[in-house]
């Protein structure tokens, strides 16, 4: 029985040996269920694959054992003497290599024979037994490198390189589909398939190797009746046909889950396509280290080849088929009308008439419900509920009607009943997609080496009347390809940014700062663009010719800018490979994102193509790093919008007011006056008759809007302003009318009230960000007009907070600058800490927050008693609260010796005594230094605008290039960013961090876990500052042509450009 006062369950003792097991088996779920039995997380799926000696699951069980309990624990070891008698637990169909090799011996020893056979025996049978024969030896082979399913059309989708696109488990929306690398042998054996059947094609023509000419490397695998008649393949008529052992279900699935596992548990998850909640490969935050994964697989998958025999078997007298292999036909088109065709054709939801339904069911209640002033969605939630018990049907026909239901309710009263639970934030957040990768690898095989060849010359184009779209297409490849911009939105700001405010340098660095759009949220992004070396040369050498490109295209609107750029991509793709389809633009777009995933890591992709809010570092605080001073008198950057006013959107998604009838929706009504005279425009919102004091305010809003915020010419509205003005008054409106109290007389409008309605608009309307509109709003409620409009409504305007700027503070310091610190805090003529306790804490204090990413309190208020074993708990106690209840968290003890915190390994007791304050009689308060420790920062940064919670920001963004170590490589810019030198956290440290799994796609998910936060995309939009700089290292590993070389003809001379 455990002591109730420690706080400690049975269930957290389990979780306490799983997450050691976890550690010890490097992620291993399959050996996880073996030893535990766990339900969760997929592990039952998983162990219908996976089998492992019973031995080293016995070991791996008294390991944990061990360290939980800390008494030593012994192993239950076999007696066989025999390793091949080596008993198996886990799946009851364990796979024996040496039996699958002498079946698979069999196959070959017959395989060759009948290849003979064909050239000395004319006839058809033994051709069609080869084929036979050579489609399962080559199939097998294919399942084993691919670890696929039993399928009936075995192929990948697509062959991209060295890397296969499956999908044997098909979902509509794509998510089991998978990345898996093909081995130099595995290619070799589908080349030569390829070439022997499209050499029998000639003789029998219903044999098609090709499947799709638009997917790149996909075959389709054929099956030859003794007289001759193709069909689709069947495996088990081909086991029939040559009288052998069919393979035990799934083999290949299974042994690969049972010999690959030292690779790592989530890397052989991602190649099996195991999927668990959270754990997904391929998702927006996941920091996967695609070609880390992909050495440990071949690697392992070769061993596999060696051990089973495999060896390449072709048909002697034919020779490699006369088109190359694995090589598209052209470029796969978007399906435009196609997803247009499955919208059309998908199941209408049933029509019903809801007021009959309702009274049907429980008229008193529903006569209550449309009676009441301020409808109660709990009542509403009730009588839906009534209507769905009443309904018969199969389950499938009740959830269409209720949710019908719930629709109808929502038009009709205007309250927030749903049928469906709330979608997770990024339901649908991983990077993998078919069509996009099947271009990536046209353009991997035909574009790209003609764009690099045509980089190292720039060759004038041939027509002269083409001249200037040529040299802008081959500039749009340039920054999608080299570049990284692989999305319009994020092209077309690179373009403006370039044109209006050029190349800011930095020692040797260069970069263009821009202003981007979140794909997810709408929030706007300060973005740098660090310049890989080629485009730095080129942007450099051709300034002239871009700029007057570019003037004249940024004077266009969005939609006639990009078809330009689309025209002039166009062109020059045709000159180059003779390359035409429609949406070129978009093809490319998404095949240069897939590019990112596979050659660095998802997290990159998504940042390449914002699909994340984060915010980089600003030119200022680059300098500041680099040892220089600020540009503080050049003002904002390239014209960026200084204020938040100017980032709402400039064509703002419509918000569903189409629900109510126009003469029923008062914001509406406000919002949209047919009027563009700002005059006209007032008198008719003022000659509106409204009764709810909320109502009122809204209206005053508006005309105090369009008298002071709105830019007028003559009088006149402009169009962008005018749809502004509606985007902030539905933003508003809705938010004050929709979720505003009824009884509203009386009622104070503060600080809280505000930030209430705005969340609660963020939960209603998640495609919409709010803030723009709240702020003008609070600027509106602080001037006197608001003040005097809300008055005389019957309001009383409370404390409202002042205007803060979108996003959050983008500083760091150094690794330099915290030491520096730390040295200062020792000395009392540097700090100004007088006490030898207080500066002992002080600096105590420092190490925790530079090591944890701790926030002050949190740091100062851990006990002696937290420390745990390899553990320090951050938890609330008493008096003492955290910010959020994320916040409690554990911390692992090993990253603080690693830090030069080695006295905590001192720490045994069981004391309430402050952990800061071991060895000193009494606790420290953190006020007694907190002021000295924040100037010493601000003094060795040589920066007012840091302090102690920089250091926070600072953790974040070290751990996060850390965790991304394995994709990129770092030394090809320390030249750059010599901070970053002593910047990055070691190998064991990270090992740490990922409890022993490697970068394999959770690093941002325990970062954020370190921080106290619930998800990655909350440390990355408030804490992570450096994505940019681990792009701009992966743009940086890939070749670069050669500069001297590549400029000689535009520039006129060699040794200009050597002195360049």
């Amino acid at each position: 029985m455990l002591p109730g006062h420690l706080g400690i369950k049975s269930s957290s003792l389990r979780e306490a040996l799983l997450f050691h097991l976890l550690e010890q088996t490097r992620g291993d779920l399959g050996l996880v269920k073996v030893i535990t039995n766990r339900t969760s997380l997929n592990f039952t799926n998983i162990i219908h694959y996976a089998a492992y000696p019973a031995d080293r699951a016995s070991e791996h069980w008294a390991q944990a054992l061990t360290r939980l309990l800390g008494t030593e624990i012994a192993a239950e070891l076999s007696t066989a003497a025999d390793p091949s008698q080596m008993p198996y637990v886990g799946t009851p169909d364990a796979i024996d290599k040496e039996t699958l090799r002498a079946e698979l011996d069999r196959l070959r020893e017959r395989l060759r024979t009948c290849l003979a056979s064909t050239q000395s025996d004319g006839s058809a049978m033994p051709a069609i037994r080869a084929h036979n024969l050579l489609t399962l030896y080559t199939l097998l082979w294919l399942n084993l490198a691919t670890a696929g399913r039993a399928r009936v059309s075995p192929a990948p989708l697509a062959i991209i390189g060295d890397v296969a696109l499956v999908a044997d488990k098909h979902r509509s929306d794509g998510s089991a589909e998978r990345l898996v690398p093909l081995t130099a042998g595995v290619l070799a054996q589908l080349r030569a398939y390829f070439a022997y059947v499209w050499h029998l094609a000639f003789r029998i023509p219903e044999l098609r190797p090709i499947l799709d000419a638009f997917s790149t490397g996909v075959i389709q695998f054929q099956f030859l009746k003794a007289d001759g008649q193709v069909i689709g393949y069947r495996p088990k008529w081909l086991y029939e046909a040559e009288h052998l052992v069919p393979m035990p279900g799934n083999w290949a699935r299974k042994l690969v889950r049972q010999e690959l596992t030292g690779i790592g548990g989530r890397y052989l998850d991602a190649g099996m396509g195991h999927w668990v909640a959270g754990r997904h490969p391929y998702r927006v935050t996941s920091n996967f280290a695609f070609r880390e994964f992909c050495g440990r697989w071949l690697a392992g998958e070769e061993r596999l080849e060696r051990e089973l025999g495999f060896e390449v078997i072709a048909y002697p007298q034919v020779q490699d088929a006369p088109i190359g292999w694995p090589v598209a036909a052209g470029l796969k088109p978007l399906k435009r009308s196609d997803l247009g065709r499955e919208r059309k054709d998908a199941e209408p939801e049933p029509v019903f008439d809801f007021e009959a339904e309702c009274r049907r069911v429980d008229e008193v209640l529903y006569e209550g419900i449309c009676e009441a002033s301020d409808k109660d969605p709990k009542a509403v939630a009730a009588l839906v509920d009534r209507m769905a018990r009443s309904h018969g049907g199969s389950k499938e026909e009740v959830r269409k009607f209720v949710r019908a239901c719930c629709d109808a309710a929502r038009q009709a009263w205007r309250v927030p009943v749903f049928a469906d639970a709330p979608r997770y934030q990024f339901q649908h957040d991983w990077l993998i997609d078919q069509e996009a990768l099947c271009n990536l690898g046209y353009f991997t095989d035909r574009v790209l080496p003609a764009f690099h060849a045509d980089l190292e010359h720039l060759p004038a184009a041939a027509d002269p009347a083409l001249a200037d779209a040529v040299d802008l297409g081959r500039f749009a490849m340039l920054c999608i390809w080299r570049q990284g911009l692989v999305t319009w939105p994020v092209l077309d700001a690179f373009l403006k940014s370039y044109c209006t405010g050029g190349i800011l340098a930095t020692g040797q660095l260069r970069y263009v700062p821009t202003r981007v759009r979140c794909r997810r949220n709408g929030a706007v992004m300060d973005r740098v663009n660090y310049l890989e070396p080629y485009c730095q040369a080129y942007l450099v050498v051709e300034h002239a010719r871009i700029k007057a490109a570019l003037v004249p295209l940024l004077e266009l609107n969005p939609q006639q800018r990009r078809a330009r750029m689309q025209g002039a991509l166009e062109a020059y793709l045709r000159t180059l490979v003779h390359l035409e389809i429609g949406n070129l633009l978009t093809i490319t777009l998404s095949a240069a994102q897939q590019y990112h995933l596979i050659h660095g890591s998802p997290v990159l992709a998504a940042y390449a193509s914002a699909e994340f809010e984060t915010h980089d570092l600003p030119d200022e605080e680059i300098r500041l790093l680099a040892g220089y001073e600020a540009r503080s008198a050049q003002g904002p950057t390239l014209g960026m919008p200084s204020s938040l006013e100017q980032t709402v959107r400039e064509e703002p998604v419509r918000l569903p007011s189409a629900e109510l009838k126009s003469s029923q929706d008062v914001v509406h009504q406000i919002a949209y006056r047919g009027s563009a005279l700002v005059g006209e425009m007032c008198s008719q919102i003022e000659r509106q008759k409204l009764r709810s004091p909320l109502q009122q305010l809204l209206q005053r809003f508006a005309i105090w809007y369009l008298r002071h915020e709105a830019k007028t010419h003559h009088e006149r509205i402009k169009p962008a302003d005018k749809r502004q003005f509606q985007h902030v008054v539905e933003v508003v409106g809705y938010a004050l009318i929709g979720f505003g109290i009824g009884a509203d007389e009386g009622l104070t409008i503060d600080e809280a009230f505000l930030v209430n309605l705005e969340e609660q608009f963020r939960d209603m309307h998640a495609d919409i960000d709010p803030s723009a509109p709240f702020q003008v709003f609070r600027r509106f409620l602080r001037q006197r007009a608001g003040r005097s409009a809300a008055e005389k409504a019957g309001f009383t305007i409370g404390e409202i907070e002042p205007p803060a700027p979108r996003g959050v503070l983008t500083k760091i310091v150094t690794t330099a600058c915290i030491r520096a610190v730390a040295d200062s805090i020792e000395r009392v003529d540097q700090s100004g800490i007088g006490s030898r306790n207080v500066r002992t804490v002080a600096g105590r204090h420092l190490g925790f927050v530079a090591t944890f990413g701790l926030r002050r309190t949190e740091a100062e208020y851990i006990r002696e008693m937290d420390v745990q074993g390899d553990l320090i708990r951050v938890q609330p106690y008493g008096a003492h609260t955290l910010k959020t209840s994320w916040s409690e968290r554990v911390l692992p003890a090993a990253l603080a010796g690693s830090a030069g915190l080695g006295w905590i390994e001192t720490v045994s007791g069981r004391s309430e005594h402050q952990l800061l304050a071991h060895g000193i009689p009494q606790a420290v308060n953190g006020h007694n230094f907190y002021d000295a420790v924040n100037k010493l920062v601000q003094r060795k940064a040589s920066d007012p605008g840091v302090h102690l919670h920089t250091v926070r920001h600072t953790v974040a963004s070290r751990l996060s290039l850390s965790a991304l170590s394995e994709s990129v490589d770092y030394e090809k810019i320390v030249s750059q960013f010599p901070w970053l030198a002593e910047f990055m956290l070691g190998s064991t440290e990270m090992e740490v961090m990922s409890g022993g799994e490697g970068q394999s796609g959770h690093g941002l998910q325990a970062i954020a876990a370190l921080m106290g936060h619930s998800h990655p995309l909350t440390t990355l939009r408030h804490y992570i500052h450096t994505a940019g700089i681990a792009f701009y290292a992966h743009l940086c590993g890939r070749p670069v042509p050669n500069l001297t070389r590549a400029f000689e003809f535009r520039m006129g001379s060699s040794r200009t450009m050597q002195r360049r």
